[in-house]
């Protein structure tokens, strides 16, 4: 009788001294060897990586969110939303620079900041339409931020979501003091601290730190309290031509002269709608007044941590924020516009909302124009939300 050693395409099954079969330490010891390889690899690889480029270890590393974090988002939405360590993850980050200037003029220095666009979370949130107004898009939405402490800032959501986001409003968990290449050592002009604790609200595209915000915690949308009664009511595809443009604050009205502003042309317009697509085949050129100019006018007393209601004759209503149109480099983008292409727009005076990639906040036929004071504003909102 053959033995099983013997047995044709069996292999023999080697013993120890004791007689016992050890096929597992071999197999243990070709797992042992593979991952060893594999860590050395990959070491080598890396370390090739970083070489090709000059010798010095790239600064733009990658940083994951860290374990712990959680950030609760409500309100005025069809479902609250959890934002953990792992929804972070999920999303696209960014690496952003930020010159750091307070409120006062003090600088603060220059820092590298690492996190999530605000905007991506906000896409995963449906905001809840009032039961009154079924078809009104949140345009006219607040976004609160709040942290560990009780302190908010208040945003609009068409300011968060409509614009181009190569300066986007950040939730950080990174931050880099920024330093020169000589004398690195030494350098103190970065004031703040290196390490965040939680999510830091970061403002790149604004002049200064008033905005910014510590350990956010919580991102409520909320909804702001204006009387609706001064305004055109809500009415989906009803065409109508805005004859004059009324400026709004509590108890006192006034009707703007549109003349006796320096006449303003924008070139290369793009109209592209969020909800049906780009809307021309060419390029628009516009002309009109600055918006930032018509309101200094009309609205003596405007502060940049105010806000403005647009309202166009069909009740079509956008909130902006005072501190994109005042406190942003970019701020003229904003315009009151009566021509495209060199022809007058059959439903009036226009606002043009050049620096959004989307056209969303273009309200035609405007008709009212209301401000609402922020800090009264945030104040009540605050209180809503808790």
């Amino acid at each position: 009788m053959k033995s099983r050693s013997s047995i044709p395409g069996r292999e023999p099954v080697r013993q120890n001294r004791n007689g016992r079969r050890t096929p597992w330490i071999w197999a243990v010891g070709a797992v042992g060897f593979a991952v060893l390889a594999f860590i050395t690899w990959d070491l080598f690889t890396y370390g090739k990586y970083i070489d090709a480029f000059s010798g010095a270890t790239p600064r733009a590393l990658r940083h994951d969110p860290p374990r712990g974090i959680l950030l609760e988002v409500g309100g005025r939405v069809e479902k609250p939303w959890r934002v953990t360590t792992r929804s972070l993850r999920l999303l696209a980050p960014v690496r952003i620079r930020t010159r750091e200037v307070s409120p006062a003029g003090e600088i603060l220095g220059a820092y590298i900041h690492t996190g999530v666009p605000v905007i991506h979370v906000l896409a995963g949130v449906d905001p809840k339409p009032p039961a009154d107004e079924p078809d009104d898009r949140p345009l006219d939405l607040m976004v609160l931020f709040s942290n560990r402490d009780g302190e908010s800032r208040l945003f609009t959501y068409g300011e968060l979501v409509l614009v181009d986001d190569t300066l986007p409003v950040t939730l950080a968990w990174k931050r880099e003091p920024l330093v020169p290449e000589r004398g690195a050592e030494n350098y103190k002009r970065n004031r703040l601290g290196d390490e965040l604790s939680g999510l830091r609200l970061i403002c790149p595209g604004e002049m200064d730190t008033a905005r910014y915000l510590d350990d956010v915690v919580r991102m409520t949308l909320v909804e702001a309290e204006f009387s609706r009664q001064r305004l055109p009511p809500v009415r989906k595809h009803f065409a109508c031509r805005s004859h004059k443009v009324l400026c709004l604050v509590p108890g006192h009205s006034r009707e703007a002269l549109m003349h006796g502003f320096p006449r303003l042309e924008r070139s290369g317009w793009f109209r592209i709608g969020h909800g049906l697509g780009i809307r021309a085949d060419r390029l628009a050129d516009v002309s009109g007044i600055s918006m930032r100019l018509f309101l200094k006018r009309y609205f003596t007393d405007c502060r940049a941590g105010d806000f403005f209601l647009v309202c166009g004759c069909d009740g079509y209503r956008v909130m902006l924020s005072g501190r994109e149109i005042f406190a942003n480099p970019r701020g003229e983008r904003f315009l009151l516009m009566d021509t495209v292409d060199g022809a007058p727009l059959e439903n009036g005076i226009m606002l043009g909302a050049f620096g959004d990639f989307f056209i969303d906040r273009c309200v035609r036929g405007v008709s009212h124009i209301m401000k609402l004071d922020g800090d009264e504003m945030r104040g009540k909102l605050t209180e809503d939300a808790y």
